[in-house]
């Protein structure tokens, strides 16, 4: 038992006071839990879980992984009714793809509340996207039983949508890494893409990419692809040259 806890890395947070910190994280995020045992549930790693299917936060993911997914694209339906169905989807997926849900987890410093054995937390798991991204749907889903549609809805519509404008995402009938190609050869230049990071697991490695332009470095991408995460830089090329 005392093996185990030695095993156990706290969240960084809980340095602090742990009801100061479940605070700050709930002021934060927006929400106040009433049934604080699901907050806890959502922010424990497997590698430091009970063996119990319902100590940690993967049936959390699961459940948040639909919210999510249901959430938006009410929301894009409902703003956007002069969208086809095919640019919904591509703009849908775009939202909930691992990069912009770990990029929302960094923005609410999810990271520094996560239980994870020293293992993880060696391996940089604190910053990991895909563990991020992870972590974020089960807190996602937490709020939804807590909470009820309405609350997680107002959460999630502020964070993915607040000041979110359609044309930052590429068109549906191109992809990223083509709208910058051809941008850059109007301007006599040609995107290098370059593997700067490739660890994890075998069954779900992870891929980054940075894009540069000459010296420039224009966008960096993840993925559990080599492709995907090309493609994320790209679109973040495309946002950092207003595009």
């Amino acid at each position: 038992m005392s093996r185990n806890r030695d095993n156990l890395s706290r969240p960084l947070a809980s340095s602090d006071d742990p009801l100061s910190a479940i605070s700050t994280l709930e002021q934060t995020i927006g929400h106040r839990f009433r049934d604080s045992q699901l907050l806890r549930q959502a922010l424990t790693h497997p590698s430091c879980a009970a063996p119990s299917v319902d100590s940690s936060y993967q049936r959390l993911e699961f459940l948040g992984d639909a919210v999510l997914g249901f959430v938006i694209a009410g929301e894009l339906y409902r703003r956007f009714p002069q969208f086809p169905e095919g640019r919904l989807t591509e703009l849908r997926s775009a939202l909930v793809c691992e990069a912009s849900l770990a990029q929302r987890a960094r923005f609410v410093q999810l990271g520094r509340y996560i239980f994870m054995d020293k293992g993880q937390v060696l391996q940089g798991g604190r910053d990991n996207p895909a563990l991020l991204a992870d972590a974020y749907e089960a807190l996602m889903g937490a709020i939804y039983l807590d909470g009820g549609l309405r609350a997680v809805r107002r959460i999630i519509s502020r964070q993915f949508l607040s000041g979110w404008n359609p044309r930052d995402e590429p068109a549906a009938d191109k992809n990223e890494k083509s709208l910058l190609q051809e941008l850059t050869q109007a301007q006599g230049l040609r995107p290098r893409y370059r593997l700067v990071f490739q660890g994890g697991p075998e069954h779900k490695r992870v891929f980054v990419v940075r894009v540069s332009l000459g010296r420039r470095i224009v966008g960096e991408g993840w993925g559990f692809r080599k492709k995907d995460a090309e493609r994320m830089a790209a679109r973040e090329a495309l946002k950092a040259l207003d595009v």
